[in-house]
């Protein structure tokens, strides 16, 4: 499978191991690093992405496996580009940077835009226990920038196909803020909300962020659930997401000052 440059892949790896640690363990760690985990995006193609054919762009990450594309002009433009026939034609990367394998996937049926979350099932799901995985894309409308659709690619049936789901939001989404959690993907947008399409049943749904605004947060997974993260100056909140359905968060507080 293949892999691409996804922004922020070190603070990817650091969130994926920090997370299944517990609150004990990360009060007695020390930030000890022996191999460099870079911000340098031409190190992660130059050293870790070599393998691909072409330089890309990370979009997501699930279960060891990136989801990138190939780095051409914005998604957005791709009526433009259809009017030139010498525009770079825009590739999907499915990759494994471990084991060094990818395949590529081509756009057709629909339009995909420039923000492209994946889901992995290594062991499949349901009845089917064959690894299967899903990408879905989500669009703002061009005539009305408050609408939001979805197309969906599944491995089962090679296509891509666009969802009749159209997301009303107010708010602009974070495109490289994708977090995949059990059957919802999740992108953080701005004014201190979340926008969630659940994969199976083709649904959106707009979610309020808990607590106060803050200029540093973050969303991420952890045991099964999506967490939001804030900083207010030397404490931080962690907030689970309990219930989609009724919104319902958790809060766990703590203070910087405790653990360092």
């Amino acid at each position: 499978m293949e892999e691409a440059n996804i922004p922020f892949f070190h603070v990817d790896i650091a969130s994926e191991i920090l997370s299944r640690l517990s609150a004990k363990d990360l009060s007695s760690s020390k930030p000890i690093t022996y191999i460099p985990i870079h911000k340098n995006k031409s190190f992660i193609q130059n050293n870790i992405l070599n393998f691909l054919p072409e330089e890309v762009v990370i979009m997501s990450s699930c279960n060891g496996l990136l989801c990138c594309r190939s780095r051409i002009h914005p998604i957005d433009d791709i009526y433009r580009r259809a009017k030139n026939r010498e525009a770079k034609e825009l590739v999907i990367y499915i990759c494994n940077p471990m084991t060094k394998e990818w395949i590529t996937l081509k756009p057709e049926g629909c339009v995909v835009g420039d923000s492209i979350g994946l889901a992995f099932y290594p062991f499949g799901y349901s009845l089917n226990t064959r690894p299967i995985f899903k990408l879905v894309s989500i669009q703002q409308s061009k005539v009305d920038p408050r609408l939001y659709s979805f197309a969906v690619y599944s491995s089962q049936t090679g296509c891509w196909t666009t969802t009749k789901e159209v997301c009303h939001s107010r708010y602009q989404i974070y495109k490289n803020n994708i977090v995949f959690v059990g059957k919802m993907f999740n992108w953080l947008t701005q004014n201190h909300h979340i926008l969630s399409f659940d994969v199976e049943r083709e649904l959106s749904k707009v979610i309020k962020l808990p607590g106060e605004a803050s200029s540093s947060l973050t969303l991420g997974c952890s045991e099964g659930y999506l967490h939001y993260v804030c900083v207010h100056g030397e404490d931080f909140s962690v907030w689970m997401l309990k219930d989609y359905a009724s919104s319902e968060w958790v809060l766990y507080q703590v203070t910087l000052v405790d653990i360092c």
